[in-house]
């Protein structure tokens, strides 16, 4: 018994003993911070009281506390200069949110955001307010004085300038510029502008009146103008990074904007009429644009981004000038839509697969089936006044027929594609239309026919996926350098897997696809698509892979190579570096479940801050791949910086040139005043208040 005793002893005593070598084995607490790595490359620094700083390598004595570290980093000239190098996506989530705290703290004194010379996620060094000197003539003319670096005699300034209240007027102009439309027409519109600016001046007679009003609005339009200028300017001249210019065609306008620091701003609107040409001529718009590049080269504009219909890039490419320095791409978003109107148009098919009826037959029935499933979705919507007996008469209608004359919008056909995975299910899709009897009946019989359900498999299959990549070109966040080459072959993957699409459906979309890829070839997209550790270069074929590996290793070589003495040397170096990341990448991407490749997958983490923090291995790679991922792949869409809005009075009554620049830039800088849409009856009480009297109109 006590032998029993004394072994049942032992074993609880030997659990006891596991079972706390295991609790003391187990960590303990929250994860560690992730954020240390901005400050130093040893293991744990939590745990410790001090550590030299990656950056500037001083010994920082922080015990133990981020907030200590921190304080240490905003302070750290040479990391100031690491994050003034990077767009605000690419910065640190603790440092965007340290400027955010920063911002508002001084947001409650100072709630215009506009006349400080700073921007959103500005680095503190940029905040300083910089003196440039502007015209109110052009907004090209403005000299861009550059910010000159911080050194350790000239601290770096982290407080806010006072800001200027917003005139009255001017927001009035604003108002009426940029939500005119809303709830007021063209009559109300000057009549306001008109009483506004003449205010209780007594005159012998209304034109004497009106002329005065008329001059006021103009004065008024160029202190705006001349506001927001200087503002723009101000932001121009905080920049020490290359800019992108951006080129827009329609019609006979072209549009320059240009994108600095990852935002776009509007610069200027050309008429190809002032050159006396009436249509698009590529000559004419190479000169013009070495016009603007010598105007912004404070900016240092080395890329361009060509927002052009694709017929006219050859020309443009043909005519441009060799010792213009200035890279310029096709805009992927063009390109795509492009390819969408092609299709719509008809004009991929060859001559003998034309039809009696004039095109391709099964490219006619998509476009019909398209037209009856917009028509079809708009019954699940609550129709307004004009569209609703329109609905009534095609529900009561003999037959859903189609004609060949209707139109549809890109947009909707798009949305259309998107959305009509509903009509596979007749059964919930007439619930939902709750219509009666005769028309449930009607669209029974048309959703479970064979050749509508044939030719809605057909729609899918061509403008599912070309929907799915022209959401991923217009995001509003701009879509990864790396992203471009893959969409466009995935889109031609889609379409040669498709069940649905014939075998000349299926050869006939791939060589569109193949034209127009051809025209985003750029080198800059397969360098982005081969450094990408997701990719590393998946979607190349062998010969392309070893063009773009020799390119990559080239264009490395030309800028670090000081001599031919070192080019052996360097290019020894510079292909380990290379065999190194690759060896990096595939072990990354074999570890598809893990935290860090989710991560890169998803866009959580941008390449630009995987070369940031892992490229360090790699310092020559690292150096191109960050200027490389800090180009933009594309813009979104350029309608603000194209459309002119607002009363046509005040069009017509002003400079236009300063209405363009004041309407596309207001909202740029972000001024709050203009964000939220007023009704004419505030509008007229705001106005009578500043006045004086009673607004009769």
């Amino acid at each position: 018994m006590e032998t029993m005793m004394a072994t049942t002893s032992m074993d609880a005593s030997d659990a006891n003993m596991e079972m706390t070598r295991d609790l003391s084995s187990k960590k303990r607490g929250r994860k560690p911070a992730k954020f240390w790595v901005s400050l130093t490359t040893l293991d744990e620094p939590y745990k410790l009281r001090s550590a030299p700083c990656r950056h500037c390598h001083q010994t920082v004595n922080y015990h133990k506390k981020w907030e200590q570290a921190k304080s240490h980093l905003m302070k750290c000239e040479p990391f100031l200069a690491v994050m003034q190098s990077l767009v605000a996506s690419e910065r640190p989530e603790w440092f965007l949110l340290e400027l955010d705290k920063r911002r508002r703290s001084t947001a409650r004194m100072f709630p215009l955001d506009l006349f400080d010379g700073t921007r959103s996620n500005a680095v503190p060094g940029e905040i300083e307010r910089t003196k440039t000197t502007t015209t109110a003539r052009s907004p090209l003319q403005a000299p861009i004085k550059p910010r000159e670096p911080a050194t350790s005699q000239t601290p770096v300034k982290t407080s806010v300038p006072k800001r200027e209240k917003l005139p009255w007027e001017e927001l009035l102009v604003l108002e009426q510029l940029l939500h005119h439309g809303a709830h007021q027409d063209d009559e109300f519109s000057s009549s306001l502008l008109l009483y506004a600016m003449a205010g209780r001046h007594v005159s012998s007679s209304p034109s004497e009146h009106q002329a005065l009003a008329q001059r006021r609005l103009r004065e008024t339009v160029d202190r705006l103008f001349d506001r927001i200028h200087d503002g723009v300017s101000r932001r121009w001249a905080l920049t020490n990074r290359p800019s992108t210019l951006v080129v827009a065609h329609t019609g006979n306008d072209v549009v320059y904007s240009i994108i600095v620091e990852d935002q776009m701003y509007f610069v200027e609107r050309v008429t190809s009429e002032s050159a006396g040409d009436t249509s698009f001529s590529a000559s004419w718009l190479v000169t013009d644009l070495e016009r603007v590049q010598h105007q912004l080269q404070a900016l240092c504009p080395m890329d361009c981004i060509l927002d052009i219909p694709l017929e006219y890039v050859q020309d443009f490419q043909e005519a441009a000038n060799p010792e213009l320095k200035l890279h310029a791409r096709v805009s992927p978003r063009r390109a795509l839509i492009d390819v969408i109107v092609r299709l719509l148009r008809h004009d991929m098919v060859k001559e003998e697969d034309e039809t009696q009826n004039g095109r391709d037959a099964w490219l006619v029935k998509v476009m019909d089936v398209a037209l009856q499933c917009y028509d079809l979705l708009e019954l699940v919507r609550p129709p307004d006044d004009t569209s609703s007996d329109r609905f009534e008469r095609l529900l009561t209608s003999s037959t859903f027929q189609v004609t060949p004359t209707r139109y549809i919008s890109l947009k909707a056909l798009l949305h259309t594609a998107q959305s009509c995975a509903v009509l596979l299910d007749p059964a919930s899709f007439i619930a939902s239309v709750d219509r009666g009897s005769f028309a449930g009946e009607r669209l029974r019989e048309l959703l479970v026919s064979e050749s509508f359900v044939t030719r809605l498999g057909v729609f899918r299959a061509v403008f599912k996926p070309l929907a799915s990549a022209f959401d991923r070109l217009t995001t509003p966040a701009h879509v990864s350098t790396s992203d471009i080459y893959p969409t466009f072959q995935s889109l031609r993957l889609s379409f040669s897997e498709s069940g649905a699409l014939s075998s000349s459906a299926k050869a006939a979309l791939g060589q569109l696809v193949t034209q127009y890829e051809a025209t985003l070839s750029d080198q800059i997209y397969k360098l982005a698509h081969l450094l990408d550790p997701v990719y590393q270069g998946e979607f190349l074929s062998v010969s392309e892979k070893m063009e773009a590996e020799q390119a990559l290793l080239q264009r490395i070589l030309e800028e670090t190579a000081a001599s031919e003495e070192l080019l052996d040397a360097e290019k020894e170096a510079l292909y380990f570096e290379y065999t190194g990341f690759q060896v990096a990448a595939a072990q990354l991407r074999s570890e598809s479940d893990g935290f860090a490749y989710r991560m890169l997958q998803e866009r959580k983490k941008t390449i630009a801050e995987y070369w940031l923090t892992d490229g360090r291995k790699w310092p020559q790679l690292q150096r191109f791949a960050l200027q490389l991922y800090q180009i933009p792949a594309d813009v979104g869409s350029t309608h603000l910086m194209q459309g002119r809005r607002g009363s046509r009075w005040l069009w017509s009554i002003c400079d236009q040139k300063k209405l363009d620049f004041i309407e596309a830039n207001a909202t740029v800088l972000g001024i709050k005043e203009i964000t939220q849409r007023q009704t004419p009856d505030t509008l007229v009480a705001e106005v009578d208040q500043h006045v004086g009297e009673t607004v009769i109109l």
